[in-house]
Parts: structure tokens; C-alpha cells; sequence
């Protein structure tokens, strides 16, 4: 895992990690979900607390084997509508956070 690496950004070569199941990228300067996460098939749990990020991208429902999903403290108003494809969500953590309604 990685965390408090001060990071705003990943190498575009990280989608080849594709048996990552577990990944841990709070407290960076994240402002957006690097689109390479999305190409993660294997995923199931995803920490991405205490960035900056402003908006999740649609891509996120491409993470099909997503369980825990941790965006607290980040600067989130909505989230996609796509989310509600990801159907074996069990955890999705949103405190401070913006977000006062799923869709």
C-alpha cells in the first residue's frame, strides 16, 4: 500500500498491477481519481481519504469487484450516477465530504 506520499498523480504504467486488490492512497493531493485505478479489475478495496478530489469520474463502475470504497475528508459534492453499478459495494464512506444525497 501506499499512503502520505505526498502524491498528485500516478504513472500511467500502474494499470498493469491488475491482480492489486487492496490499495491505499489517503492523505495525497489527489484532485480527481487517477483514471488508471479504473483499470483495476481485481480492486476490492480502495482508500482514497484526505485528498482533494472534486468529482469521481464514471469510470469508477469499471471496478466491478469494488467493496470498500473511503473518500472521506475529500472535496466531493455528488457522485456519479454510474456508482450504482457497482453492486458489490458493501462500504462506501463519505464523511466530510459535501455529499448530502446519493444518486
Amino acid at each position: 500500500t501506499q499512503s502520505t506520499w505526498d502524491l498528485a498523480s500516478l504513472r500511467t504504467d500502474f494499470a498493469d498491477l491488475q491482480s492489486l486488490a487492496i490499495l491505499d492512497l489517503s492523505a495525497n493531493r489527489f484532485t480527481a481519481v487517477p483514471e488508471s485505478l479504473c483499470a483495476l479489475p481485481r480492486l476490492r478495496t480502495l482508500d482514497l481519504s484526505s485528498n482533494r478530489i472534486t468529482a469521481l469520474c464514471p469510470a469508477i463502475a469499471k471496478l466491478w469487484q469494488l467493496q470498500g470504497l473511503y473518500l472521506i475528508d475529500n472535496r466531493l459534492a455528488s457522485l456519479p450516477p454510474e456508482i450504482g453499478g457497482l453492486i458489490g459495494l458493501s462500504t462506501l464512506a463519505l464523511e466530510g465530504t459535501q455529499i448530502s444525497e446519493l444518486p
